[in-house]
């Protein structure tokens, strides 16, 4: 018989928010402007005593954080890339009680556009 050695939970949520990006180059990005974001978190570690990796609702939380902000007063250069961060640490924060392995973070920009990160 096979034994479970690990689990993902995978979960997403949309928020929107405003920026402007700090470019060395010129750039419609400079300007102030929004997006309705995605954000999709992977979470790999092993199933605890209560029967999960890490409870959906602790990631999901995070959006409160985020939506229908500035996020430059919450990352100082708030690119796709820097918002999976923020939100992978923050992942990371709330399951310091946990056995997670690894998180993964998808921020998505558009329906065409996303940067990634994985911590491990």
């Amino acid at each position: 018989m096979l034994k479970v050695k690990t689990s993902k939970i995978v979960t997403s949520f949309t928020f929107s928010g405003a920026h402007k990006l700090n470019l060395p180059y010129e750039s419609k990005c400079c300007r102030l402007h929004g997006h309705c974001w995605k954000v999709e978190v992977e979470v790999i570690g092993e199933i605890m005593e209560d029967g999960m990796v890490m409870d959906f609702s602790e990631i999901k939380n995070l959006k409160k954080q985020l939506d229908h902000t500035y996020l430059n007063d919450l990352i100082e250069q708030p690119t796709a890339e820097n918002i999976a961060i923020w939100v992978g640490g923050k992942v990371v924060e709330v399951a310091k009680n946990r056995k997670v392995k690894k998180v993964v973070v998808r921020v998505w920009e558009s329906s065409d556009s996303y940067a990634e990160i994985e911590m491990e």
